[in-house]
């Protein structure tokens, strides 16, 4: 009796297999609300640091153009551009001439570069990626290629002709600048594109040409033939060239012509 008592007892303090099965079932819907939680946290971050680092790679391109755009070299056909599209989608190009420095991101170069700004396929063939294609003007050494963001969806540029008044796709005026210049560059296809508009310095042909040298000689020969000519009109008149070489010369004759009144003393030097 005592021993059938007991295996009761023992029976009655141990867990039936149905309370078992849902504490597994409990535990298992914890672990997985855990996960989803902490899963859906890292993609969170993720994705607010690969948006922190596009928008500082954008910002960072928007302040290298306006920089390369307001400091052209003062001279006509600094900025040309023209547009591509590749599958329905913009892939523009704009050129410009750039000296060493932050125009090349290098300080170490001599003399002046033609300097592209466009997209080219990436290598695994997803997408384009953005970079500066560099060559020296005269050719010296093959065109370098210098990536800025390592993918991109599509890259477009319009130009402001401020005689037409009116946006272009293509800057081909060798003689004269867009007075403002607008890129757009998208992430990606379903992101917003940023854009920068940047406005260009007005320079013509006419500030190229060194124009005082040339002022300078053309006042001299006015003021030499206004001379001449008043010589000749003293001359017809009767009274002989004027000015003080003419004085001069009448004093060195003794033949000075002019009233007694006007005439200096005798022994002053002439004027």
């Amino acid at each position: 009796m005592r021993t059938a008592r007991a295996l009761k007892q023992a029976a009655r303090a141990g867990f039936t297999l149905l309370e078992i099965m849902l504490a597994v079932a409990v535990l298992g819907l914890v672990g997985i609300t855990i996960h989803r939680f902490v899963q859906g946290t890292l993609q969170a971050v993720a994705q607010s640091t690969q948006l922190a680092d596009e928008e500082r790679q954008l910002d960072a391109v928007g302040d290298f153009l306006r920089y390369q755009l307001q400091h052209l070299p003062v001279r006509a056909g600094a900025i040309s551009g023209e547009p591509h599209r590749f599958d329905e989608i913009s892939g523009d190009e704009v050129r410009w001439v750039a000296t060493a420095g932050s125009g090349l991101l290098t300080r170490y170069a001599g003399g002046e570069y033609n300097v592209a700004l466009t997209t080219r396929k990436r290598t695994d063939g997803d997408g384009f990626e953005l970079g500066l294609q560099r060559q020296d003007i005269e050719g010296r050494h093959d065109a370098d290629w210098l990536p800025l963001m390592p993918k991109v969806h599509a890259f477009e540029v319009r130009y402001f002709d401020p005689r037409l008044q009116n946006w272009v796709e293509r800057w081909n005026d060798q003689t004269a600048r867009p007075s403002v210049v607008r890129m757009q560059l998208w992430p990606n296809a379903e992101a917003d594109p940023f854009e920068v508009t940047i406005p260009v310095p007005y320079i013509s042909v006419a500030a190229q040409l060194p124009q005082f040298n040339f002022n300078r000689g053309q006042r001299r020969r006015r003021s030499r033939a206004n001379q001449q000519r008043g010589e000749n009109a003293g001359e017809r008149r009767g009274r002989g060239p004027s000015g003080p070489a003419a004085d001069q010369r009448a004093n060195r004759n003794g033949s000075d012509r002019r009233p007694p009144g006007n005439r200096p003393p005798e022994g002053a030097p002439p004027r």
